[in-house]
């Protein structure tokens, strides 16, 4: 249950049919995950199982799909980061270099 406050950041009913639907693990009938992609709601389904036995290991979630490409996504910006700071070094140390023969020049 506490998947859902992580994921939909909302309160969980207290009480009620929309309570044992959750501890049942019958999220489909509720509207808390309507807003959210077919696979993301299946994980948090999985995730929410009533058979704890059920429940997929952390490494198994992180090995699905939509976890992988948010982490590719996420190595392909530092690259690119990277790749800039590369730029912008080789481009600060000409000026430096610059900078060091004018002075040496004056003197």
């Amino acid at each position: 249950m506490i998947y859902i406050l992580i994921f939909l950041e909302s309160n969980l009913p207290k009480f009620g049919e929309d309570w044992q639907k959750i501890r049942r693990g019958d999220l489909e009938k509720l509207d808390l995950l309507n807003e959210y992609s077919k696979t993301l709601r299946k994980i948090i389904k999985n995730m929410m199982n009533p058979n704890f036995k059920s429940r997929p290991s952390c490494e198994e979630i992180l090995r699905k799909k939509i976890f992988l490409s948010e982490a590719e996504n996420e190595f392909k910006l530092l690259k690119f980061r990277s790749n800039i700071l590369e730029e912008e070094t080789k481009v600060f140390s000409k000026i430096l270099k610059t900078k060091e023969k004018r002075r040496k020049s004056l003197f």
